[in-house]
C-alpha cells in the first residue's frame, strides 16, 4: 500500500469513510453506549451539583452504593 501522503484526496476520503463504515458496524454499539453514558454522569453531577451543591464524588459514591467490598 502507498504512503497516505501520496494518495489523491479523492482517495483519502474514500479511505476514510470506509474505516469508519467498518468502525461502525464492529463498534457502534459500543461507542453509542460510552457517549449516552458520558451524558449520563455529565447530567447526574450537574443535578447534583445544583440540588445538593456536591461534586462529582457524591455521584460516584451514591453509585458505588451497597455492601463494602472485601476483597
Amino acid at each position: 500500500a502507498r504512503p497516505l501522503a501520496e494518495r489523491p484526496p479523492e482517495e483519502l476520503i474514500a479511505l476514510y469513510r470506509r474505516v469508519w463504515a467498518e468502525a461502525s458496524a464492529r463498534w457502534g454499539v459500543t461507542l453509542a453506549n460510552s457517549v449516552y453514558g458520558l451524558l449520563a454522569l455529565r447530567t447526574g453531577t450537574a443535578l447534583l451539583r445544583r440540588w445538593a451543591d456536591a461534586g462529582p464524588e457524591l455521584l460516584a459514591g451514591l453509585l458505588c452504593g451497597g455492601r463494602e467490598n472485601r476483597s
